[in-house]
């Protein structure tokens, strides 16, 4: 047998044994554990908290994630947007364990609303007409009540905050939920009231 043979021979069976080899498993925090991403870090001996984070945070090119730092952004400082939902991905992976962005996703879709109300007035007289959303409009919708709703997360800093919201929401216990519901219930108490082309 040839140099090379025995070379292709040993590999074949290193990967044979690696593949036999029980994977080890893995137990994601818990939604309910209120920890951050520094004190998630601290229990790692020696480990910063980027450098265990790094693997697990997408980068900010993500579409959403460049459209939620256009919301967030204030005098133009796009830098200082990116950086805090970079920061707040870290927190959300330390709270819960798993995939950041998958629990952003999550926490956006359980906001989106579909419709919203548009108060209309004709004279003396003022309307409600249920007006539905596009999947841009439902998706701004839901980041503008995120960031309203952080205002009552404990914390000191936005990124810790919102991504207590985040989390609260996939969770179900965050005001956005009430917000969406209180729209979807004006909407149907006003669907009557539509608008329809007449026809000639």
């Amino acid at each position: 047998m040839s140099m090379l043979g025995r070379i292709a021979g040993k590999r074949a069976l290193t990967s044979m044994r690696a593949a036999s080899l029980p994977l080890p498993s893995i137990r994601p925090a818990l939604l309910s554990q209120r920890r951050t991403a520094v004190s998630f870090a601290a229990v790692k001996t020696g480990t910063q908290a980027t450098q265990l984070l790094k693997a697990d945070i997408p980068p900010l090119e993500d579409p959403l994630l460049h459209y939620m730092a256009g919301l967030i952004m204030k005098h133009g400082r796009r830098h200082k947007a990116s950086k805090t939902l970079s920061l707040m991905l870290m927190h959300i992976h330390a709270l819960s364990g798993s995939q950041p962005m998958e629990i952003l996703r999550e926490a956006i879709i359980r906001a989106a609303p579909s419709v919203k109300v548009m108060s209309l007035k004709k004279g003396m007289k003022v309307t409600l007409h249920p007006v539905p959303l596009s999947e841009k409009a439902r998706t701004r919708q839901a980041i503008l009540w995120i960031l309203r709703a952080q205002m009552y997360r404990a914390g000191p800093t936005l990124s810790e905050r919102l991504a207590k919201e985040v989390v609260g929401l996939v969770q179900g216990s965050s005001q956005v939920l009430a917000w969406k519901e209180q729209d979807h219930g004006q909407a149907m108490v006003n669907r009557a009231i539509v608008r329809v082309p007449l026809q000639r």
